[in-house]
């Protein structure tokens, strides 16, 4: 499950930032058509900015070393007490993988 989460991080990640490039980008077009952004720019600019911060990664406290990083399996006993972790959401963009199935001869 870690490595699972590590991988949706990373996407958050992605996802994130190419949310952060597109704000950006947005205005950098208002700023070149006229230097003063309006108010209803900067709202919208801020509101932006707000929501993609939620979509990061970092802003859900990962990765946390002591939470997220490996662990020695031998020091749990088995059925748990297992260590906590993140259980970082499936990002929108990531498929879902099905488990491997058995071969059937």
């Amino acid at each position: 499950m870690r490595k699972e989460d590590l991988l949706r991080a990373a996407e958050w990640a992605r996802l994130h930032q190419a949310v952060e490039d597109f704000i950006g980008k947005c205005e950098s077009r208002w700023k070149a058509a006229a230097p003063e952004l309006t108010a209803q720019q900067q709202d919208w600019l801020q509101w932006a900015r707000t929501t993609a911060e939620r979509w990061s990664p970092f802003a859900r406290g990962y990765p946390d070393p002591n939470l997220d990083g490996p662990f020695d399996r031998n020091t749990v006993p088995f059925g748990g007490p297992y260590p906590l972790q993140h259980k970082m959401p499936v990002p929108p963009t990531m498929p879902v993988i099905p488990p491997p199935q058995p071969a059937r001869y």
